[in-house]
């Protein structure tokens, strides 16, 4: 999937030339299209692995995590008596790093509903086996998970979506202006609460 992402023409091949070019612009460009190749095949391994996440018993996609690191840090955040809020992003397999989270708590995801009712059902289904709750991006479910937060419960939320200009602040990445979510850094400083980064790996 990802190798044909990189061979025919589409708008993802677009926006990974145009992003790597601004972020390495010294880079050889020869050596910069290999680098858009393996960026778009590392998104087809993702594709294919998110959607076993999405068909597959969580206890099967858990299976196949290889090793963890930095489990200290995430248990003393979990034990600290504060909320706690989860911050990832879409990269590796994000599906099955939110059911390896949620096997060791019990966290309210944040998440956009998909416009078609059967997608959004499958992946409530999928997403909430092991008995946690999503919150959709809306006004309301925004407001339940600042209220699950303020009572000491746990939250996920993915940072990196593209905020509204009301909502986010654009920040240096690379050198190059990037519009950035502000929700994290305001319910810490409006709750008290923990943020703890996780993210998922693709390992050889």
């Amino acid at each position: 999937i990802g190798w044909l992402m990189w061979k025919v023409p589409n708008g993802s091949r677009n926006v990974v030339r145009i992003n790597l070019a601004k972020c390495f612009p010294e880079m050889d460009p020869v050596a910069r299209e290999q680098l858009v190749g393996q960026a778009l095949r590392d998104i087809g391994k993702s594709f294919v692995e998110s959607a076993c996440a999405w068909i597959w018993p969580a206890q099967e996609s858990l299976g196949l995590i290889r090793q963890v690191e930095g489990m200290e840090v995430l248990q003393q955040a979990l034990q600290s008596g504060k909320g706690v809020v989860l911050i990832s992003s879409h990269l590796g397999n994000w599906e099955m790093l939110l059911q390896y989270v949620c096997s060791l708590c019990q966290p309210s995801i944040l998440y956009r509903p998909p416009k078609l009712k059967a997608v959004d059902e499958l992946l409530v289904r999928q997403r909430t086996q092991l008995g946690n709750e999503l919150a959709p991006s809306t006004r309301e479910g925004i407001v339940s998970l600042v209220k699950r937060v303020r009572s000491g419960g746990i939250a996920g939320i993915a940072a990196d979506p593209e905020p509204s200009r009301t909502s986010g602040v654009f920040v240096p990445f690379f050198g190059v202006p990037a519009a950035t979510l502000l929700a994290p850094s305001r319910m810490a400083r409006a709750l008290g609460m923990v943020v703890q980064p996780v993210v998922s790996e693709m390992l050889p």
